[in-house]
């Protein structure tokens, strides 16, 4: 359960119940305690690489209470290191992860780890070695194959490989077709590495329909907004790309650019055809963009284009 914990937050209070009782049930388990610094350092979850400090230090206080009582227990030192890497405290997760993989030295979990932390400084042959030697490892393991391929994804990407980042990427979603983090996930690739705007839209929508997940959401929105950009300056399709830019801000709202180029599309369609109305909604989502950003420039010069001709269209009618 805890493995999946990403994928269904509604496990949360799930795992904590199960938790509870093992606890009542005996209050020096260290299979529990390892749990609970499991639970704590996922529950503490933000985005990327950000983690609620209070719930790291309690993963890594479950981790020392944990190897308190049984010293030599696995996976304790491998969540344990976890706890550690979240907090950015490498060079102790690292002696732990060489404690859990002297403890247990065929296991396919322990070469995760150290692809993890591989990942972290960017050895992107090391990732690949220990990620592939977990699949040999466990090859019918989807949640090893789910974790292994994530791995494989970033250094594939690292080493700006995208074909080969692309196929893992297509095998996490065949792994698991309901997986709305792994249409999230390619859907972003899509968008920042092959520039396949359509695709990663569509991702992006499936990802909304499996899950409400406000990633989901932004990640969507930049897809729009790309797309919208690229019709927009690079093709000179200024109502085309004015339904994307809409669509932009409607999935993520919180985008300057995105509020920008809708205004700035309304402003050269309105002028075009002076039409007062699309000229004010230019007006309206410029300065939506500058409350999100007041130091964006373009869209402050753009403004002052825009009033000025708000004004001399008051002074013909």
């Amino acid at each position: 359960m805890l493995d999946n914990y990403e994928e269904n937050f509604l496990n949360k209070n799930k795992v904590k119940s199960l938790l509870n009782k093992m606890e009542k049930m005996n209050p020096n388990s260290h299979y529990m305690l390892v749990g609970y610094c499991r639970f704590s350092y996922k529950s503490g979850y933000i985005s990327y690489n950000d983690y609620k400090q209070p719930a790291l230090a309690r993963a890594r206080q479950y981790f020392r209470q944990a190897i308190s009582i049984k010293p030599n227990f696995s996976d304790a030192y491998l969540y344990g290191a976890y706890a550690h890497a979240f907090s950015k405290k490498y060079d102790f997760a690292q002696k732990l992860a060489n404690k859990a993989r002297q403890l247990s030295p065929n296991s396919a979990r322990v070469d995760i780890l150290f692809a993890h932390l591989a990942k972290i400084h960017k050895d992107y042959a090391a990732i690949i070695q220990y990620a592939q030697a977990a699949i040999s490892k466990e090859p019918n393991n989807n949640a090893i194959l789910s974790k292994a391929y994530n791995n494989l994804s970033k250094a594939y990407k690292g080493l700006k490989d995208y074909a080969k980042a692309d196929s893992i990427y297509k095998k996490i979603i065949e792994l698991d077709p309901e997986s709305a983090w792994a249409r999230i996930n390619y859907s972003s690739f899509l968008t920042k590495n092959l520039k396949n705007y359509d695709e990663a839209i569509e991702q992006g929508k499936i990802a909304l329909e499996l899950a409400e997940i406000g990633m989901a959401h932004k990640v969507l929105g930049k897809a729009y907004y790309e797309k919208a950009a690229q019709l927009h300056w690079d093709e000179k399709q200024y109502e085309a790309s004015l339904l994307y830019f809409k669509h932009s801000t409607e999935q993520y709202a919180y985008d300057s650019n995105a509020w920008y180029g809708l205004g700035i599309t309304y402003y050269q369609i309105g002028y075009k055809n002076r039409n007062k109305s699309q000229i004010k909604q230019a007006e309206a989502a410029l300065k939506k963009a500058l409350t999100i950003d007041p130091k964006h420039q373009e869209a402050i010069e753009n403004l002052k284009h825009v009033e000025m001709l708000l004004n001399r269209l008051e002074k013909s009618s």
